[in-house]
């Protein structure tokens, strides 16, 4: 709830944005060697959302 008013206040979601749009824009022009933006873990994010998934189909089935 900090960190968000100051990372707007220093334009960082703002320079991340464009960072990741123009790495997707040179991945899809086939020169990924100089992407600048790299995604750790990719499927970390795709875990969470099963694991959200699954825990929220517990809580309907328990009720």
């Amino acid at each position: 709830m900090i960190a968000d008013p100051i990372q707007k206040g220093l334009r960082l979601h703002h320079r991340r944005l464009h960072r990741l749009i123009d790495a997707v824009e040179k991945h899809w022009n086939a020169e990924h060697e100089d992407a600048d933006f790299v995604a750790y873990d990719p499927y970390a994010a795709w875990l969470m959302d099963v694991f959200d998934i699954l825990s929220s189909a517990y809580r309907i089935a328990k009720a």
